[in-house]
């Protein structure tokens, strides 16, 4: 819930209580109009974890660009 709750603060938005409960939302939904309903519907899951590094040469290029935001998120740690 922090993580959830710092992203949300980032954002502007305030917590509410279906952002906890999102998965069973997504699957008592009739239609959710995306391509990637199965993700949706999925829930939060690690296999992505580390998956940015695959593309590590072309970011680095964008770092000095993506490190305010890097650090707004901190991400830094």
């Amino acid at each position: 819930d922090q993580t959830v709750s710092g992203a949300l603060g980032f954002l502007g938005l305030d917590w509410v209580e279906g952002v906890r409960g999102f998965q069973g939302r997504a699957l008592e939904t009739d239609v959710i109009h995306t391509a990637s309903y199965a993700q949706v519907s999925e829930g939060l899951y690690q296999r992505a974890v580390g998956r940015w590094r695959r593309y590590q040469e072309e970011l680095d290029q964008l770092m000095p660009e993506l490190q305010p935001w890097i650090v707004a998120g901190g991400y830094d740690q």
